[in-house]
């Protein structure tokens, strides 16, 4: 995959520092995140629903 020089939330854009909170500045929406969701939670609303 080539990268675009004009994406802005390219993880090739955040220092090697070691610090999530900057790789998240930097990646903004598309920085990944993580949540525990109960199934039944997730059937009854969807992903957004486990947030």
């Amino acid at each position: 995959m080539l990268v675009s020089t004009s994406f802005a939330h390219s993880p090739q854009g955040v220092t090697q520092a070691g610090d999530p909170a900057a790789a998240a500045a930097v990646m903004g929406p598309y920085y990944p995140r993580m949540a525990v969701c109960p199934l039944a939670t997730l059937m009854a609303g969807g992903p957004q629903a486990c947030q």
